[in-house]
């Protein structure tokens, strides 16, 4: 079930992981987290739509139903050229993703 309780979640090994990295721009989403908790954990808030414009990566994390609802297409069309989408539950079509954008998935 969709819910807003994230302790012990994956994503917070990732992200601890990508800090590590020093990037220039964190943004994150989720439709059941405050932003304040976003803020907390070193991230600026945005929406889903925002967190693909000028990305050199995007990383799905969850499968709440709403993500399945965006125009994927449009979203990675606006990442940089030979950005990736990690699609961490699988929820997008491979050949739905725009063409100067790499896909990548588990199992997939």
């Amino acid at each position: 079930p969709a819910t807003d309780d994230f302790r012990d979640s994956s994503t917070l090994i990732l992200l601890h992981e990508i800090k590590l990295l020093n990037p220039r721009n964190l943004r994150g989403h989720d439709f059941m987290v405050k932003d304040k908790h976003l803020i907390d954990m070193g991230l600026s808030p945005c929406t889903f739509e925002d967190g693909f414009v000028n990305a050199d990566i995007a990383i799905v994390m969850n499968n709440h139903s709403n993500y399945c609802e965006q125009d994927i297409y449009l979203l990675t069309n606006t990442m940089v050229n030979g950005g990736v989408l990690y699609d961490c539950w699988s929820l997008f079509d491979k050949s739905s993703i725009s063409k100067h954008v790499e896909y990548k998935g588990i199992g997939g």
